[in-house]
C-alpha cells in the first residue's frame, strides 16, 4: 500500500473513532485474506473495505471488483469464525476515498449483490 493508502485508513479510523466507534482491527491478515478496518459500535460489527485513491468519480465496481469482494467476504467469515465476536448487526462497506484540502471525501457503499451490481462471471 502506498502512502496515501495508509493515510487514508489513518484518517479514516480517526474519523470514526471521534463518531464513537471501537476499533476492533486494522490490517487483519491471515494467509491470502486481509480486512482493512473491523469497527464497533453498540451491537454493529462494521467491516470495512478501504480504497484510496487520488481523483474521482469513483465507482464501487471498479474499487471492489467481484473477485476483491469475494476474498473481503472470506476474510470476514474468517475473523467471525476466528474472533467469535459477541452476536449483533453485521456489515459489509466499501469506503472510497479521495483527498481534498483538509482530509478526504468519503463515499460509502454497501458490499452486497444487490448493490454493487456484480454479473457473476468474474
Amino acid at each position: 500500500m502506498d502512502s496515501l493508502g495508509r493515510q487514508g485508513e489513518v484518517w479514516l479510523a480517526e474519523c470514526l473513532e471521534r463518531a464513537g466507534w471501537i476499533i476492533k482491527a486494522r490490517n487483519w491478515r491471515r494467509p491470502g485474506l486481509e480486512l482493512d478496518l473491523v469497527v464497533q459500535k453498540g451491537d454493529t460489527l462494521a467491516f470495512i473495505e478501504i480504497k484510496t485513491r487520488r481523483r474521482g468519480p469513483l465507482h464501487p465496481l471498479e474499487l471492489l471488483p467481484y473477485r476483491k469482494a469475494r476474498t473481503f467476504a472470506r476474510g470476514v467469515a474468517r475473523y467471525l469464525d476466528s474472533e467469535s465476536p459477541e452476536g449483533g448487526t453485521i456489515r459489509l462497506l466499501l469506503a472510497g476515498l479521495i483527498p481534498q484540502a483538509k482530509g478526504f471525501a468519503v463515499h460509502w457503499w454497501p458490499v452486497d449483490e444487490g448493490t454493487m451490481g456484480w454479473d457473476h462471471e468474474a
